[in-house]
């Protein structure tokens, strides 16, 4: 299976998102073949949800193997694609691991809270690898991951890749791949708005014996939001990934009223 062949798959992924969700709409691909699809079939799925989805799937032709894992649950969105070819040149093995969220929510403002708009705060973080055995020429392995908010401007988009062709591309990564952040904007009340992110993996090996190419994004996009103003959001599917642990203002004046008590109190304590 060509590069092309590969690519377009994920295109086609991304672009056939939902455009709405009632309440929570889910999408999990995977695809593992583990050698060229006219000497043996592979495996390929797509799988649509309500909720928390996952699915695998695994390819062997001889000492070729192929894995495909992908879901989605409260922690993120979670991918991961491997192979190993050991026949070379002119024999291929393929891997592709997709996952997909819109998630529906809606801001509603507390007891006292007047404003039409209230500020949103999406904290998220991307954790994983890319990787390629040294002595592969014409291995790669691929990562594209995309997160917002539909009306908010601020958007996380990024897209890596491992192979010999692309060492001198801004995108290249070997080894650990970490983005984390937050987007921020001013969302409508009592409004049903909508998250929307992907995650798409694939890997490609084709060159001399015992190559191995993997993408493994199994440690997730995670997401989580808040406001400093008062409001409740109301998820379809509430998150509860990493990209929580983001301390909320008031925790940080806690914290540093803390340290500022204990320097002024050692500051003030009379020498012994």
């Amino acid at each position: 299976m060509s590069r092309a062949v590969l690519w377009a798959i994920a295109l086609q992924f991304f672009a056939s998102l939902p455009v709405s969700a009632t309440p929570v709409s889910t999408t999990v691909g995977v695809q593992a073949v583990a050698v060229n699809s006219y000497i043996q079939p592979g495996i390929s799925r797509n799988t649509d949800g309500s909720g928390a989805i996952a699915d695998s799937a695994t390819s062997t032709y001889g000492p070729n193997t192929a894995n495909a894992a992908a879901s989605v649950d409260a922690h993120g969105l979670h991918a991961t694609a491997t192979v190993s070819n050991s026949f070379g040149q002119g024999v291929s093995a393929a891997a592709v691991a997709s996952a997909a969220i819109v998630n529906p929510f809606t801001i509603v403002p507390r007891a006292g809270f007047t404003g039409a708009q209230a500020s949103i705060e999406l904290a998220y973080h991307l954790d994983g690898s890319l990787e390629n055995s040294a002595n592969c020429s014409s291995c790669f392995s691929r990562v594209q991951a995309s997160i917002g908010i539909d009306g908010m401007a601020d958007q996380f988009f990024v897209l890596a890749s491992n192979s010999l062709g692309t060492i001198n591309n801004a995108g290249y990564v070997n080894g650990p791949l970490d983005r984390s952040g937050i987007l921020r904007g001013f969302l409508p009340l009592n409004t049903e708005l909508y998250l929307r992110a992907g995650l798409f993996t694939q890997v490609h090996c084709q060159s001399a014996p015992a190559c191995t190419a993997a993408a493994q994004f199994g440690s997730t996009l995670s997401y989580f939001g808040f406001s400093n103003d008062a409001v409740d959001i109301v998820w379809g599917l509430t998150p509860n990934g990493p990209a929580q642990q983001v301390p909320e203002p008031a925790s940080l004046l806690l914290l540093a009223s803390g340290l500022l008590g204990i320097g002024l109190r050692r500051q003030t304590r009379p020498s012994r």
